[in-house]
């Protein structure tokens, strides 16, 4: 038997033998009950010639890794692997759905054991993917978004480093190496679980009112709306056009609309089913667009898709009256930022 010493956290301390090696949850992680969330170590990026060395799993009593002593020993794990989650109802990883999931049912399928079971998959890449406009970022990777999101890590390696150490405790059984890899994934397990609210944000951008709280108008040379939300967003995101612009800061949301004669720009979602027109100077759906003189319309595009709102229909009296304009600033934002990346 022996006991691997990973960090000095007291917190998290290794509590059992070298194949199956348990964790205390660290304080400031919390999982639902039979959720799950899974990453996996593995020789290299080929199902079929590579083997999956080490499974590290994270619940709500704590985390656990399948360590394989041998390359012969991935089926081991894998049994482990498959007895560990029954009764699990949702699964959380950061690229399984091309990566993890089927790289296990593969290695499954190799070694004669049952396919992955049926359970809910959140794959918390997805949605760090939908956030790119957003994040302003072009890099994904995991540790690319915890850093974003201000999660810290102990782990200097990657899963390049991991594997070179996994053949050199394999050599020479250098406690060195192994350490670095256990550190590896159970940092990637619990950087994991700290993303877990970025599908919040995801759906924040697709629809905000679900996430308001209270709402505060105030209007003069402009439109004004303050939100106080149900959730915490970070990091904090900041927009500015021409026609509006916002502060997404913590639990807050700042919008200010710029008024021309008490008027301010409501964006149409898809510009393409739209076309302006011109003296007009709004844009209308293309099915009405049909009757008017082709002379006096033109095809809508992502700047001037917009409809006119009178400012002095929206006050405290009706806070849904500003629904309309806080999902306009918040999407219409978006798409924006993703057509500017894509352009």
């Amino acid at each position: 038997m022996r006991f691997v010493n990973l960090t000095n956290n007291k917190s998290h301390p290794i509590i059992s033998i070298m194949k199956k090696i348990t964790y205390n949850l660290p304080p400031q992680i919390t999982i639902k009950e039979n959720c799950i969330y899974l990453d996996i170590e593995t020789t290299g990026l080929s199902k079929k010639r590579d083997r999956i060395y080490l499974i590290g799993l994270a619940k709500c009593s704590g985390i656990t890794q399948f360590f394989a002593e041998s390359l012969d020993e991935e089926s081991l794990i894998l049994q482990e692997l498959l007895s560990f989650i029954e009764g699990c109802d949702a699964i959380y990883t950061y690229n399984g759905t091309s990566f993890d999931l089927p790289f296990l049912n593969t290695r499954l399928k190799a070694d004669n054991l049952p396919s992955m079971p049926d359970i809910k998959h959140t794959d918390l890449y997805i949605s760090a993917r939908n956030l790119k406009p957003v994040l302003r970022s072009d890099n994904i990777r995991q540790r690319d978004i915890e850093k974003i999101m201000g999660i810290e890590s102990e782990d200097t390696s990657d899963g390049a480093m991991a594997v070179k150490d996994y053949f050199m405790y394999l050599a020479v059984k250098d406690e060195d190496a192994l350490k670095r890899i256990l550190l590896h994934n159970y940092c990637d397990l619990t950087g994991l679980t700290a993303l877990t609210d970025i599908t919040i944000y995801d759906d924040f951008f697709k629809d905000p009112i679900p996430y308001i709280d209270t709402i505060d108008v105030t209007r003069g040379d402009a439109l004004s709306i303050h939100a106080m939300l149900k959730i915490q967003v970070k990091p904090d995101i900041y927009f500015e056009s021409p026609d509006y612009s916002y502060a997404l800061n913590g639990y807050s949301l700042d919008i200010t609309y710029v008024l021309n004669d008490n008027k301010g720009k409501l964006y149409y979602p898809n510009y393409k089913d739209y076309y302006y027109l011109r003296v007009e100077g709004y844009a209308i759906h293309k099915s009405i667009a049909t009757y008017v003189d082709k002379n006096f319309r033109q095809k809508a595009d992502l700047s001037n898709c917009f409809t006119l709102f009178d400012a002095g229909l929206i006050d405290n009296n009706n806070t849904k009256s500003t629904y309309p304009l806080i999902k306009n600033a918040i999407q219409h934002s978006y798409v924006s930022l993703k057509n500017k990346k894509e352009s």
